[in-house]
């Protein structure tokens, strides 16, 4: 399933990525055969000169190296799989784990805009920019998502990573928070055509907002504040670029088409009523004491 979303990551960095794996990979296998094949030398020729055994036998283990791996190069794509799958796994734990440090912060700042049901028993959090192209495309999925699903929550993290006028919306858009038009705003300032403060202004009019309240409330210091929390927490959660999503313990980047939104939820939801039926389970029942 891929995802798409605009991503803050720079290609240098995953060429350097895969040369450093790759050039572990290597390193690792050829220490083991170092280590190994030391050890045998090292047992045959105790008689020889040490300084000019451990020449000898340097010079034949990497000649050994060399032959091996011209013979074998399907070790190394092997070796460079099992380092990948590692890194991912531990990739994983530790988002998982960042998610977990940071879940009151996700899901009870009151600050923070919600749509859906506030009492939702299943919480899906955004991550966005108002100036994101694959933003703008996911709302309608999460719009259907939240009329087919009347139990879901969602929580919107402004995380404007697009430039100037991508702040100025956020801005604007916790500002109409204040006045409890959020959820009106957002639709017409993610469809417009363009994000800037006449437009914000134009349509802070069409929805009956106090337009100069808005504008103060924009320079608000907790606003600001606000919006570097967000980013904050996503640095600790690896989110690279926007849209993404948090569901339960789980990171999802990119536009999530609707289906799948549908199908996470309600397998988060199960997983939920399981974790709950397994405490209930552990926890015993109080015995009563009979009374004289």
């Amino acid at each position: 399933m891929k995802h798409e979303s605009h991503d803050l990551r720079i290609s240098k960095a995953s060429i350097r990525t895969i040369v450093g794996a790759t050039t572990l990979a290597i390193a690792t296998l050829s220490l083991s055969f170092v280590a190994s094949a030391e050890m045998a030398a090292a047992t045959i020729s105790k008689s020889a000169p040490k300084s000019a055994a451990t020449d000898r036998q340097r010079d034949a283990m990497e000649t050994v190296i060399k032959d091996y791996l011209l013979k074998n190069p399907a070790i190394v794509r092997e070796a460079l799989q099992t380092l990948e799958r590692r890194e991912a796994e531990t990739k994983i734990a530790e988002v998982r784990a960042a998610v977990v440090k940071n879940r009151n912060a996700l899901q009870n700042n009151a600050a923070s805009p919600v749509s859906g049901n506030p009492q939702g028993d299943v919480t899906l959090v955004e991550f966005f920019d108002y100036r994101c192209g694959f933003c703008q495309r996911v709302a309608p999925a999460v719009a259907e998502l939240l009329e087919r699903d009347k139990n879901v929550r969602v929580i919107y993290k402004d995380l404007p990573i697009l430039g100037p006028d991508s702040l100025l919306s956020a801005k604007a858009a916790l500002a109409a928070e204040r006045q409890g038009k959020h959820g009106i705003f957002h639709t017409l300032l993610l469809n417009a055509e363009t994000q800037n403060e006449e437009s914000i202004k134009n349509i802070a009019t069409k929805v009956g907002l106090d337009v100069a309240k808005l504008m103060i409330d924009m320079e608000d210091p907790a606003i600001v504040k606000q919006i570097e929390e967000n980013s904050r927490i996503a640095g600790e959660l690896d989110i690279q670029g926007t849209p993404a999503f948090v569901l339960g313990d789980r990171v999802l980047p990119g536009a999530v088409d609707l289906e799948s939104m549908v199908r996470l939820v309600a397998a988060e939801r199960t997983l939920q009523q399981e974790m709950k039926k397994l405490k209930t389970a552990i926890v015993p029942t109080p015995t009563k004491t009979a009374s004289r």
